[in-house]
């Protein structure tokens, strides 16, 4: 198994991410605010991720600006379409609104979901070999 340097960027954006559920569940209770503010914080990064995204698809320089950044954490497919932040940083607002009152529920489901993208990425490099729509 060799893991490419755009792969190995993509883990540890994989563990950053990581910070979602950690804070949706336990910022709250440490720091002893709202539950609602993962909720407020990830409505605003929500919000920022989709304008982002939507500007660097419709603007050439913003999107040479933005591949110069981020091109080594990239897929082929993401260069013209969505990032994987944006879907993660979605699904940790989804997960945190409807489970507002378990947050427990939103950190076990985000945990699972970004340890196992990344397990199966992982995996299909060192096992994939058949192909079906573009995945191992």
């Amino acid at each position: 198994m060799k893991l490419e340097r755009e792969e190995i960027f993509r883990k540890l954006l994989h563990i950053i991410a990581l910070l979602i559920p950690a804070g949706i569940f336990y910022v709250p209770e440490i720091f002893k605010l709202s539950k609602w503010i993962p909720v407020y914080v990830l409505t605003v990064l929500l919000i920022f991720s989709i304008a982002v995204e939507f500007i660097r698809l419709r603007n050439r320089n913003v999107s040479k600006i933005f591949l110069k950044f981020f091109q080594i954490m990239m897929r082929p497919d993401e260069k013209t379409s969505v990032t994987g932040s944006t879907y993660i940083i979605g699904a940790g607002f989804l997960c945190s609104f409807i489970f507002v009152d378990r947050p427990e529920i939103s950190f076990i489901s985000l945990f699972i979901f970004i340890i196992g993208d990344a397990a199966a990425a992982i995996a299909g490099i060192r096992f994939g070999r058949i192909k079906f729509r573009g995945k191992s």
